[in-house]
């Protein structure tokens, strides 16, 4: 009887270690499930944001290549000299158009170097005021409204004053003188900035 008991003793004592192993390997199992399953839906959450929102890398490439765009439209303008220039008259095309309110080929001269699908807004700024000169659609009262990413080109060029309003009537389009002289006529200085505000649409 007392062998019977032992055995049985023996044999309920040694199953516990078994099942004590086995719902430590079940622990185990269900950590290493939870974590797997966190990752995943770490991973398949940056996938959706990345995919939601478009690489700032694109963004800067197509504004970078098109403030070069413009700064080579401004400075090729500037240094375009006209084939025949009357007496008087400001010598390169980006100041002539400027002086003589000449607003339809210079968004022409423009379109030359920007691309299509590109619109822009042009302000006149002399250091204390900033005027808006015309728009890509040729309106010259109201500016047009960008869409962002905005790429903005300055480009900095000399007027003489005498050519804002000593010319003879005829030079200026649409007037007697300058629009630059009726936006800046208390400034005597002699230095304009140009400010292209593009953005593709």
């Amino acid at each position: 009887m007392e062998d019977e008991q032992k055995t049985i003793r023996s044999s309920t004592g040694s199953s516990n270690p078994g099942r004590r192993h086995r719902m430590i390997d079940d622990h185990g199992q269900m950590m290493v499930l939870e974590v797997t399953f966190f990752a995943a839906t770490v991973i398949l959450s940056l996938i959706f944001i990345y995919q939601l929102s478009p690489p700032s890398i694109v963004v800067n490439k197509f504004t970078d290549e098109l403030k070069i765009q413009g700064d080579d439209a401004l400075s090729s303008l500037y240094n375009d000299v006209l084939t025949e220039q009357p007496l008087g008259y400001p010598s390169n095309k980006l100041v002539y158009y400027l002086v003589t309110n000449d607003y339809g080929d210079l968004i022409s001269d423009l379109n030359n170097w920007i691309p299509s699908d590109v619109m822009y807004n042009i302000y006149i700024y002399n250091g204390t005021k900033k005027m808006f000169w015309c728009s890509s659609t040729g309106d010259t009262n109201t500016p047009l409204k960008p869409i962002q990413p905005i790429t903005i080109c300055h480009y900095i060029i000399p007027i003489h004053p005498n050519h804002l309003h000593n010319l003879p009537p005829k030079v200026y389009l649409n007037g007697a003188s300058s629009d630059l002289y009726s936006a800046f006529y208390n400034y005597d200085g002699s230095t304009y900035e140009i400010i292209l505000e593009m953005w593709y649409i």
